[in-house]
């Protein structure tokens, strides 16, 4: 299993840098890494204590709490002043539209009821499959995919046949 976890935070970390410059910007790679460990805290929390019954009440808060939090550190970084309402095009609209139904409604919704139905560890795979699901998604819009892209997309989907492998095996083993 720890292998598996490694792979997959290999193949995301490969995807930071799977661009054709290879740059990676290290104060966005900083604030990735710091979602990905408050992220995994929240995981292990909901794991070991008692969830609200309504899946839904407790997704509208988390997300709630989310965008007041973005809202205040845009704010405060100013990016209001280089907002411009003219350059919002049909096409931008169509796809935040798009990520607030399906991206954090319904995948927000599902990763609720992963939580409650399996373990924190297979829950949480959903971090290394969601950026390589992305690339693929934008693809399939047109968007060309670097050879570092696709080899990080191999190690994600290897990190996790092998997080499952080892769940189902130690299930098993545990049945006996």
């Amino acid at each position: 299993m720890v292998v598996g976890l490694t792979l997959g935070l290999a193949g995301v970390g490969l995807l930071m840098v799977g661009g054709p410059s290879g740059h990676v910007d290290p104060l966005g790679a900083g604030f990735i890494l710091l979602a990905t460990f408050c992220w995994s805290c929240g995981v292990l929390y909901s794991q070991a204590n008692a969830l609200p019954e309504s899946a839904l009440r407790s997704n509208a808060v988390q997300m709630l709490a989310g965008s007041a939090a973005m809202l205040l550190i845009g704010s405060g970084r100013g990016e209001w002043a280089r907002f411009h309402p003219a350059s919002i095009t049909l096409a931008s609209a169509l796809a935040l539209a798009y990520l607030i139904l399906f991206g954090a409604i319904v995948g927000y919704s599902a990763y609720g009821w992963l939580l409650r139905h399996v373990s924190a560890t297979a829950a949480g795979t959903t971090a290394y499959v969601n950026p390589a699901v992305a690339v693929l998604l934008g693809a399939l819009w047109g968007e060309r995919i670097e050879i570092k892209a696709v080899a990080a997309m191999a190690a994600i989907f290897l990190g996790v046949w092998l997080i499952k492998r080892d769940g189902v095996r130690q299930l098993v083993l545990s049945q006996r």
